[in-house]
């Protein structure tokens, strides 16, 4: 075998087969997952909380034993789960007294427990 000086020719580094196929599917899979978190994220947004306030008002009704109004009810996503509630008024069950009257509260929930059908409250500011 003799050395010509030459380098031989080497050849272009293409990813094994399967490799390539991993990778593919990842993409696929990133992109589907991205498409349905855009999908809910536009689903939330543009439902309005207010269509829950009735069963709300009447959960927590039936739950303490008082009269529990809401006039308003907005929800926002960033930094956790927050529910700003404008015109909040508990009465006492019985009698119909004004026991709590506030013009704002904002609640602030834990996702976590959430997916388990619990509310966990983080905090609450009147």
């Amino acid at each position: 075998m003799t050395y010509s000086g030459k380098k031989q020719p080497v050849p272009p580094r293409n990813p094994p087969p399967l490799k390539r196929k991993k990778s593919r599917i990842l993409l696929k899979l990133a992109v589907v997952l991205a498409g349905l978190f855009a999908l809910l994220l536009i689903l939330i947004l543009s439902v309005d909380p207010n269509i829950f306030r009735g069963p709300v008002t009447e959960a927590l009704s039936r739950a303490t034993g008082m009269k529990i109004n809401i006039e308003f009810i907005d929800w926002s996503f960033s930094g956790g789960l927050k529910f700003k509630c404008k015109g909040v008024q508990v009465l006492s069950g019985e009698s119909g007294d004004e026991l709590v009257s506030t013009k704002e509260l904002r609640i602030k929930l834990e996702w976590l427990p959430l997916l388990q059908r619990q509310v966990v409250i983080k905090s609450i500011t009147l």
